[in-house]
């Protein structure tokens, strides 16, 4: 019997990574943004497809989709951000120190505490979701609010009046705020006893003030020391929740001129699971992000830079689709429907005959299209 040869069309032909001004031609194959397609004319110049954005892909005139990604694309960049949020900011932070009160530092209950060799810085700002390094030449020891925050308050504070001076009858005719040596009253009486009250400058005022506004300052401790140990990196650690002006309190040669407070951002996330100092309770938290982070890592290491999909093996529910088609058919008897994508197969499990869809299909496929293969 004669060979018959038939030409039933030309094979895709793979040309890499899409490239301007490259000049494509029909079943040539090009990957864009992870996915792969092909081109149905000859001399196509524009690009396969476009990306707005938003990050949506539209395939352009000329092209049609050979191999769709875009999921697998949209979960890389999901992964890129988790780690993004849970990784570590390149630029690290520098902020200086300087003396504001030496001889004092301030205590777990947030006052001031006198010590020769240790003192408070003036404030300094940080920010939110940053880890600041504290760096200690030796252990503060405990009690210490390493960090405090300056809390500034205005509001009527009650007065009470010290008498200062009485008459002949023991009626007070001079008194004083017990808070404010400033606020002083002088009192006279008339001839019925009604009194009369002037303030410091002479003013008559209708009666002895009830409060006076104040403004006060004390400090709200951030980070207190549990116990004497040092860090073995030579730095106490502080997460910063959010933007805030504190002051700092160690041994004078540590907050003196020239030291600097050391600051680098992880993420708040990444910040708590790696670096995170405290109660047992709060060590179960930073556990938990640790092995969020982890995780997170091992699932970016299963998407390469291709758009393709790692795995030791592959439990497929079905016979797998491309571009929506279904590439591989099983029936009893040939085929009775036509093909509705280029190189579809199908298997006879009656006749045990393999068919093979052509390469290149009419504007309207038929059963003719399918080709017996053995």
């Amino acid at each position: 019997m004669a060979n018959v040869t038939e030409i039933i069309g030309r094979l895709p032909v793979y040309r890499g990574i899409y490239a301007g001004g490259v000049t494509y031609y029909k079943y040539n194959l090009v990957t864009l943004y992870g996915s792969t397609y092909m081109c149905k004319a000859d001399g196509v110049t524009d690009p396969p497809a476009t990306k707005d954005e938003d990050g949506k892909v539209t395939v352009n005139k000329n092209w049609t989709v050979w191999a769709d990604a875009s999921e697998v694309e949209y979960i890389k960049g999901k992964v890129s951000g988790l780690l993004r949020d849970l990784g570590l900011y390149p630029t690290a932070l520098s902020v200086a120190l300087s003396v504001g009160k030496s001889g004092k530092y301030v205590d777990s209950a947030g006052q001031e505490a006198s010590n020769a060799s240790m003192s408070i810085s003036a404030p300094v700002q940080l920010k939110a979701g940053n880890i600041y390094l504290f760096p200690s030449s030796q252990a503060v020891g405990t009690g210490v609010a390493l960090f405090a925050r300056q809390v500034t308050n205005t509001y009527d504070k009650v007065i009470v009046y010290t008498t200062l001076e009485e008459d002949s009858e023991g009626r007070p005719v001079k008194v004083q705020a017990d808070y404010d040596a400033s606020l002083v009253y002088t009192i006279t009486y008339d001839d019925e006893g009604n009194p009369t009250y002037k303030d410091s400058q002479g003013g008559v005022v209708e009666s002895l003030p009830a409060t006076h506004q104040v403004t006060e300052s004390f400090y709200e401790p951030l980070f207190r020391t549990n116990d004497a140990t040092m860090p073995k990196s030579g730095h106490y650690l502080f997460l910063c929740t959010k933007d805030m002006d504190v002051v700092l309190s160690g041994y004078t040669a540590d907050v003196s001129s020239g030291k600097n407070l050391l600051g680098v951002r992880y993420g708040v996330f990444a910040s708590i699971a790696t670096n995170f100092v405290g109660s047992p309770g709060q060590k179960v938290i930073a556990q938990a992000f640790a092995e969020l982070y982890a995780r997170v890592k091992v699932l970016e290491s299963l998407v390469d830079n291709a758009g393709h999909l790692k795995v030791d093996m592959l439990d497929m529910a079905d016979l797998p689709l491309i571009c929506g088609e279904r590439m591989y058919m099983t029936g009893e008897g040939a085929p009775a429907d036509p093909p509705t994508s280029p190189f579809q197969e199908y298997y006879d499990v009656t006749g045990q005959k393999f068919y093979k869809a052509k390469g290149e299909l009419s504007t309207y496929p038929a059963v003719s299209d399918w080709l017996a293969l053995n």
